[in-house]
């Protein structure tokens, strides 16, 4: 039996992935899939995303990795996660 580890620390073994496979070809019976605007890896953002670069050091990306892990997220969500969390706190502070 294959165990694969996904990129948020979770072990996919092949019985998940042949279950997941047969409910997908029954057309995931006795399941409700409600339609949505966006991406469906992403739970708020619906506007385009568009690459941009930063520099940190080689410490501070260490930790952004981290704690992007023990979160089970990427360290792109982390990242916009992190910079729209500190712009909703200084926008709340000004008003």
């Amino acid at each position: 039996m294959s165990e694969f580890v996904a990129d948020n620390g979770v072990r996919v073994t092949d019985e998940m992935v042949c279950r997941w496979a047969s409910e997908a070809e029954s057309g995931f019976e006795g399941m409700q899939v409600d339609p949505f605007e966006g991406r469906a890896w992403e739970e708020v953002e619906t506007e385009p995303l568009e690459p941009r670069t930063i520099r940190v050091s080689a410490t501070v990306w260490r930790l952004i990795e981290a704690d992007a892990s023990r979160q089970g997220m990427s360290v792109s969500a982390w990242t916009r996660q992190a910079l729209t969390r500190e712009l909703t706190q200084h926008n709340l502070k000004a008003s």
